[in-house]
């Protein structure tokens, strides 16, 4: 008796654990698998509504530009002839209209003045708040004045602490001067050590002066006046352009 008792408990523990596979199975086959395409899209799917601070970090370095989906994307630009569009075809064709046409829509802010140097063009800047976009174009007029390089770099600082400072988040990128390399390079070093202090991005414009293709022919008739051997043609502002959406991840 004892035998057949201890049969009959070992059957019906079997009888259990077969039921239980059985159970777990169907399970897993009826259960809905979880899809990593529909968590791709969920995050896709959401906004980035302006230029945003690196969340691994609150220092100024991690600054970078994410383009607005929601709303206009607000740009400052500011500068001398270059930023004015000096001598491309039309002025819609020199390197700040370009860049924003290829940000838009864009509530584009601008403040330029044709040969003048950096403290005039900083003295009539005003900064809004809320901008997702810096690009500051000075410094060329400052070789040519020869502005003693201290000088240059405080007002440069006080500049770009200035854009740091009203609109925190705003990306900032900093073009070189726009001459040869030996006349700008000093003033380069300056504009590219303040900009990236201020978690900006350096484009230097002195390797695109060199090649003739980017400026002339003199004497053609512009938007912007008669062209002369100095200022991007269209090619080089759209070169300029390029250079800058680059940096912002846009090209």
């Amino acid at each position: 008796m004892t035998g057949k008792k201890e049969r009959l408990i070992m059957a019906v523990i079997v009888a259990v654990a077969v039921v239980a596979l059985i159970g777990a199975l169907v399970y897993s086959r009826t259960r809905p698998a979880v899809s990593a395409e529909s968590d791709v899209t969920s995050v896709q799917s959401q906004p980035s509504a302006t230029a945003q601070l690196d969340p691994s970090s609150t220092d100024p370095a991690t600054v970078r530009f994410v383009k607005p989906v929601d709303r206009s994307t607000r740009t400052l630009f500011t500068g001398d002839s270059l930023t004015g569009g000096f001598y491309a075809p039309r002025v819609a064709d020199g390197f700040s209209p370009l860049v924003a046409a290829a940000l838009g829509p864009v509530e584009n802010l601008s403040a330029s003045r044709s040969g003048a140097s950096l403290t005039t063009v900083a003295g009539i800047t005003e900064v809004p708040a809320d901008l997702d976009l810096a690009v500051i174009e000075l410094g060329t007029n400052d070789v040519g004045l020869k502005t003693p390089l201290a000088e240059f770099e405080s007002q440069y600082a006080d500049l770009t602490q200035r854009i740091r400072t009203v609109s925190p988040n705003a990306a900032i990128v900093c073009a070189g001067a726009w001459g040869s390399p030996t006349d700008v390079d000093g003033y380069d070093a300056i504009i590219d050590r303040q900009c990236r202090d201020q978690g900006g991005s350096f484009v230097r414009l002195s390797a695109m002066f060199v090649d003739d293709t980017n400026r002339g022919p003199a004497g053609v008739t512009t938007e912007a006046g008669v062209s002369d051997l100095f200022h991007p043609n269209g090619l080089g502002h759209r070169r300029i352009a390029d250079a800058i959406l680059s940096e912002i991840g846009i090209a």
